[in-house]
């Protein structure tokens, strides 16, 4: 996971900080020093300086440039000054140059494509605290602006359009000095501002949206240089946890194109974000509430438009080979999910199906283990050959519910894998365990669906004969399939053996 450089000016400058004590003193040459120190850590890339000027408490540097080349791209970024200014309590005031230029070559210096940049700072001001072991930046700025000015694609300059913006931001970050660092920084914003627009001749597409109450943490245990990937924090017990969260949002997605134009507009209450690295695993979850898209286009009969209460999902699962089994697990979370009246009108226009939102959940949680790391420069070698890089011990089936259209299906279900046994179920590990389904209200959901013509008749005898054979009825309405793998490897339906 190598940063790019202008992670790095962020991590490094006004955005980079290290964690320490308040009642230590830090100068301007040692928080100069430090960014050197850091800047340097990365590799692959340099520092030129066009000179150092001290007078008084005052360190003035002047026309740095970061260079650095990754995998064939070179990125460079320019900072006209800094002026580091000791405020006598034992702080230093950093100024920036209100423009930084930035610069990218995605092929390298020899291929005509490039895309400039600059990033903006409007009353921005950073203050360095602690020791320079471990240094403390708090930063604010009335607005951080992220532009690009130009970009040529094969020689040739592309009509774009990049603008993100942060709004009334204001943060911290920590990180102590040495091999192996601990880092941790919050960020907030009032509001995010997005704006892209791309024209190639024969389309524009454009890109527009605003999210609201952003924050953002994150904290971390990292070496001194650069991430290869995740197999690089074993050494160190490293580690790498990330949050981040926004309350209301739009965006919209323009597509203007000879057949048409084509527009979507999203709207969320809350957005959040958290990611979990560890040096064995990663886990990943997501959660939008009171979700709103519309979908409109000249190629469309009428809008579309559909709304959620939440849209959410998660998932975690190891990336190295271990001896011992580890935790494995997903949800899906589609929370009413509602269709507009227009659909409905389409679909059922005299109101035979009951016009209830969507919900479905599910959840699966278990153990396993990789036989080889995900990294492993030989694993899509060992995939092709047929080998599988996971081996599966458990599985356990939770909150599965879907509810539509006035019918609802609910289960459960816990099950072991034993991987020594292939030959009692041909090419796949023993199972054992059990599950239950309960279904209410399906068949009359079906009869519903026929009568609107969405469900043929036949179809429709078809559904009833596979209901019949796999579930028992306990009531009106209400059915019930228990699935059970005995040790024997028999499997038993509703208590009748079919294996």
């Amino acid at each position: 996971m190598r940063r790019s450089p202008f992670f790095r000016l962020l991590a490094t400058t006004s955005l980079t900080a290290l964690a320490g004590t308040a009642l230590a003193d830090v100068s301007a040459s040692d928080v100069w020093a430090n960014w050197q120190e850091q800047l340097s850590a990365y590799g692959d890339g340099q520092i030129t300086i066009g000179g150092e000027t001290y007078s008084g408490k005052s360190l003035t540097v002047d026309g740095i440039t970061i260079s650095a080349e990754t995998n064939g791209s070179t990125s460079t970024i320019a900072i006209p000054q800094i002026i580091l200014t000791e405020n006598g309590d034992g702080t230093v005031t950093v100024a920036l140059a209100p423009n930084i230029p930035i610069t990218f070559r995605p092929d390298g210096p020899d291929r005509e494509n490039l895309v400039e940049m600059v990033l903006q700072l409007v009353n921005g001001t950073v203050v360095v605290s602690g020791s320079p072991e471990a240094m403390v930046y708090d930063y604010s700025a009335d607005r951080m602006t992220l532009s690009a000015t130009r970009i040529i694609e094969d020689g040739e300059e592309v009509p774009a359009d990049i603008l993100l913006n942060a709004n009334g931001l204001q943060g911290q970050s920590r990180q102590t000095a040495g091999d192996v660092r601990d880092l941790a920084s919050s960020f907030a914003a009032s509001s995010v501002d997005v704006l892209i627009g791309f024209d190639d001749g024969a389309s524009r597409v454009d890109l527009s949206g605003r999210a609201t109450n952003v924050t953002a943490t994150s904290d971390a245990r990292l070496g001194a240089g650069a991430i290869q990937n995740i197999t690089d924090l074993r050494d160190i017990d490293g580690y790498l946890n990330a949050s981040y969260q926004s309350g209301p949002g739009t965006f919209v997605l323009s597509v203007d194109e000879v057949g048409g134009a084509t527009k979507i507009v999203l709207g969320t209450g809350s957005t959040s974000f958290d990611m979990a690295i560890a040096a064995d695993s990663i886990s990943v979850e997501s959660l939008s509430s009171d979700v709103a898209i519309s979908l409109s286009g000249d190629e469309m009969p009428f809008p579309i438009s559909l709304t959620a209460r939440a849209l959410g999902q998660s998932f975690s699962f190891p990336v190295v080979s271990t001896d011992e089994p580890m935790r494995i697990g997903m949800t899906l979370n589609i929370s009413d999910l509602s269709l507009d009246d227009q659909i409905w009108g389409m679909l059922d226009p005299f109101g035979a199906v009951p016009h209830e939102p969507l919900t479905l959940q599910f959840g699966i949680d278990g153990t396993g283990r990789l036989l080889f790391d995900l990294d492993d420069p030989d694993g899509d070698e060992k995939i092709a050959a047929g080998e599988s890089p996971l081996e599966i011990q458990s599985a356990n089936i939770s909150g599965l519910r879907l509810a539509f259209a006035g019918a609802e299906l609910t289960g459960e279900g816990a099950f072991t894998f034993d991987n020594s046994d292939t030959e009692t179920f041909p090419g796949m590990p023993r199972p054992e365990g059990r599950s239950r389904l309960e279904a209410v209200g399906l068949n009359t959901m079906f009869d519903r669906l026929a009568t609107v013509g969405l469900l043929p008749e036949e179809e429709l005898m078809g559904f009833r004969l596979m209901l019949g054979m796999f579930a028992d009825v306990v009531g009106d309405d209400h059915l019930v399939s228990q699935i059970e793998i005995t040790p024997l490897g028999q499997i038993l339906l509703n208590g009748q053996r079919l294996r």
